[in-house]
C-alpha cells in the first residue's frame, strides 16, 4: 500500500512544473493529491521530521501573521482566500523533500520530463518568435513578446528563469559521479538552449536575472571533469550566445535598446536633464504608491492583495498609472500589505539565503548534495532578488514555482 501510494505521490510531482505551463487548475489540483498522500503517509509512518524543523516553525509565524492581518480588512473576501489556504504550498516543498528521501528514481525521472518539457517548449517558442504562431496554430498576443503555449499569459521568461537553477542543479548533481564528455556537451546545450529560450520570450526582467545567474555556474569548475575545461566553454557559451543576442535586431531592441530608454529620459524641461527611475517609469510610480501606503500603514499593512483598493484613494494617488492590483515588486508588496512585520519575514528568509549561499563556498569538499543545494539556493536569490520587477507574490501559479525548488533545498541542505 506504502509502495504504490509513494508511486502516485512521486507520479504527481513530477507532473507539477510540465503542468504549469497549462496554468494554474491542473498544478493545483496534483498539488492537492501530492500534500494528501504525504499527509497520510507521514502520518501514518508517524515521520514527523519533516515538520520538527525551523523552517516549519519559521513558516507557521509567518502563516499567522498572513492570516490575521486578513482578518481585519475591508475586503475580507479577496485577502483570506489567498492567505487561509496558503499552508498547501510549503507542505508541496515537504511532499518533495519525502519523496526525494524514499524515492531514488524521484529526481531522474523528473528531471527527464523537465528537460523534455523545456525544449518543446523552447523550439514552440522559436518557432512562434519567427513566424508569429506556434505548433499549435496561438499567436503572438504582443509585437515583442513570445509566450509558446502559455497563450495570453506572457511568463514564458519567468518559468524558464525560475526553473534554471534547479534544472542545472539536478542534472549535476544525478551524473557527478560519473560525469564525462557527453555530460558536458548536454549540460552545455540545456544551459544554451535555456538562455536562448529566456531571450526569446522578450521578458527583460528574466533576461537580466539568468545574467545575475551566470556567475553561479562558476560552481561547477568543483566537477572533476570541468575542472579545467570550465573557462573554455564559459568563453564559448558567451560567442554562441551574443551572437544569437547581436544577430537579431528585435531581440537587441528589445532587451537592451527599450530597457536603456525605459529606465533613463531626458528632461526637455531642464535642459535635457539625464533622469533615472527604477525598473520603468510605471513600476517606479507603483512603488511610490506603495511606499505612500505604508507610510500609513508601517507595522501590519493594509492586507494581502488590498494594494488594488488603496491605490485609488488621493492621498496614496501617485498619477494614473498608480492602480494595478499589486505593486510589481515583492518587497514593495510586502511593505504595503503586510507592514515592517510581513517584511521583516521576507528581509530575514533573503538574509539567510545569501548566508548560505556564502557558506557554501567555503565548503573545501563540493559533494553532489553542496553543489544541488548551492544551485537551489541560487535560484531563491534570484526569485527573491529585491531590484527585479515581480508578479503578485500571494499568486497561485508564481507561489507553486517559488516553493517547488524550496523542497529540493530543504532535502539537501547540509544540517539535515
Amino acid at each position: 500500500m506504502n509502495f504504490n501510494l509513494n508511486n502516485d505521490l512521486s507520479f504527481s510531482l513530477i507532473l507539477i512544473p510540465t503542468f504549469l505551463i497549462s496554468g494554474p487548475l491542473i498544478p493545483e489540483l496534483l498539488t492537492l493529491l501530492s500534500i494528501s498522500i504525504f499527509l497520510y503517509l507521514v502520518i501514518k509512518n508517524k515521520n514527523f521530521k519533516y515538520f520538527k524543523n525551523k523552517y516549519t516553525y519559521f513558516f507557521i509565524l509567518f502563516f499567522v501573521i498572513i492570516n490575521l492581518r486578513s482578518l481585519f480588512v475591508s475586503d475580507l473576501i479577496l485577502s483570506i482566500k489567498s492567505t487561509l489556504f496558503y499552508f498547501r504550498f510549503y507542505l508541496l516543498s515537504l511532499s518533495i523533500w519525502y519523496v526525494l528521501d524514499t524515492n531514488y528514481k524521484f529526481g531522474k525521472k523528473f528531471l527527464n520530463l523537465l528537460i523534455i518539457s523545456m525544449i518543446i517548449l523552447i523550439i514552440d517558442a522559436f518557432i512562434q518568435y519567427k513566424f508569429g504562431t506556434n505548433i499549435l496554430g496561438m499567436a503572438k498576443t504582443h509585437h515583442s513578446r513570445v509566450s509558446s503555449f502559455f497563450g495570453d499569459e506572457l511568463v514564458l521568461g519567468s518559468y524558464l528563469v525560475r526553473l534554471l537553477p534547479l534544472t542545472i542543479g539536478l542534472y549535476v548533481f544525478i551524473h557527478y559521479k560519473k560525469f564525462s564528455v557527453i555530460n558536458a556537451i548536454v549540460l552545455f546545450f540545456i544551459i544554451l538552449m535555456m538562455y536562448c529560450g529566456i531571450s526569446v520570450s522578450g521578458d527583460r526582467t528574466a533576461f537580466y536575472l539568468s545574467l545575475l545567474f551566470l556567475p553561479f555556474l562558476f560552481i561547477l569548475k568543483n566537477i572533476k571533469y570541468l575542472k579545467n575545461k570550465i573557462y573554455p566553454l564559459a568563453l564559448l557559451f558567451i560567442i554562441f550566445f551574443s551572437l544569437f543576442i547581436f544577430n537579431n535586431e528585435n531581440l537587441k531592441k528589445r532587451i537592451f535598446n527599450s530597457t536603456f530608454s525605459s529606465m533613463v529620459y531626458f528632461d526637455s524641461k531642464k535642459n535635457d536633464k539625464i533622469n533615472f527611475v527604477l525598473f520603468s517609469h510605471n513600476h517606479q510610480t507603483h512603488i511610490k504608491t506603495a511606499y505612500n501606503i505604508f507610510l500609513d500603514n508601517k507595522f501590519f499593512g493594509i492586507g494581502v492583495k488590498q494594494y488594488r483598493n488603496f491605490c485609488k484613494d488621493k492621498k496614496y494617488f501617485v498619477n494614473k498609472w498608480s492602480c494595478v492590483t499589486h505593486p510589481h515588486n515583492i518587497y514593495a508588496q510586502f511593505l504595503a500589505e503586510l507592514g515592517i512585520f510581513g517584511f521583516a519575514f521576507l528581509f530575514a528568509f533573503f538574509i539567510y539565503i545569501i548566508i548560505r549561499i556564502f557558506n557554501n563556498l567555503f565548503i573545501v569538499k563540493k559533494t553532489p548534495l553542496v553543489l544541488l543545494n548551492f544551485l537551489v539556493l541560487s535560484g531563491l536569490f534570484i526569485n527573491l532578488f529585491p531590484f527585479a520587477p515581480a508578479g503578485n507574490f500571494f499568486n497561485n501559479w508564481l507561489s507553486m514555482i517559488y516553493y517547488y525548488p524550496l523542497g529540493f533545498y530543504l532535502y539537501s541542505r547540509k544540517e539535515k
